[in-house]
């Protein structure tokens, strides 16, 4: 598209016109949205986890006037991110483990369960994935969580690889992990047997430093 939308925690979330890559103009700023800690959209619906005003869905196909559509009544002071699903959305939300909510409905979105990842060693929901009614979690260790039924979020399978994963993506049969803060390299899961995954399938090493994130 020719608008990317960038949040800052305790200030606001800006619209930037890309239209012109090498020109990039930042024409509108909203900072009535409240401390926003992470946010996605998908289909000019924008979804915003904040601190105090809970979960937000807004209406963004004018990005020059952005609309608030309803919202959910949580607290996303730990959230790390957000990923939308079909119909639902997925929060991590650091020590509030993992949240799902129904988003089918814009207007009415439905909060319908809650991963307690404190469960598990006390573990903060940092990144997820989802594929084929599995959350794959990053946390200090890597969780798989069924998400078929969200009245009943269970955990499929954990593993820990010495390697806590900062961020993770699904990418054909590999997951893939990276963490800043342990060494610079990517390294790679086969999930060619989810219910056994190879702990170590390989690796890329990298020139950089402190890589956040991975999609």
């Amino acid at each position: 598209g020719d608008f990317c939308y960038l949040s800052r925690y305790s200030i606001d979330c800006s619209v930037l016109d890309i239209s012109d890559p090498t020109y990039p103009i930042l024409p509108v700023a909203y900072n009535n949205i409240g401390a926003i800690y992470a946010m996605t959209i998908k289909d000019d619906i924008a979804y915003f986890c904040c601190s105090i005003s809970g979960f937000l869905v807004y209406d963004v196909s004018d990005p020059f006037e952005i609309n608030e559509l309803s919202y959910v009544d949580r607290n996303y002071y730990n959230c790390y991110s957000v990923t939308v699903e079909e119909d639902k959305a997925y929060i991590a939300d650091g020590t509030g483990g993992m949240d799902v909510i129904n988003v089918d409905d814009s207007s009415n979105p439905v909060f319908l369960g809650n991963y307690d990842t404190q469960d598990n060693s006390g573990a903060l929901a940092k990144h997820l994935t989802i594929l084929d009614d599995v959350a794959f979690l990053a946390t200090h260790d890597f969780l798989f969580i069924d998400v078929s039924n969200h009245e009943n979020l269970y955990l499929v399978n954990s593993f820990d690889d010495s390697y806590p994963p900062h961020s993770i993506a699904v990418v054909d049969d590999n997951l893939v992990a990276v963490n800043p803060q342990y060494d610079n390299i990517i390294k790679f899961y086969s999930l060619a047997d989810p219910a056994s995954p190879d702990r170590f399938h390989s690796e890329i090493p990298l020139d950089v430093h402190w890589w956040e994130s991975v999609y």
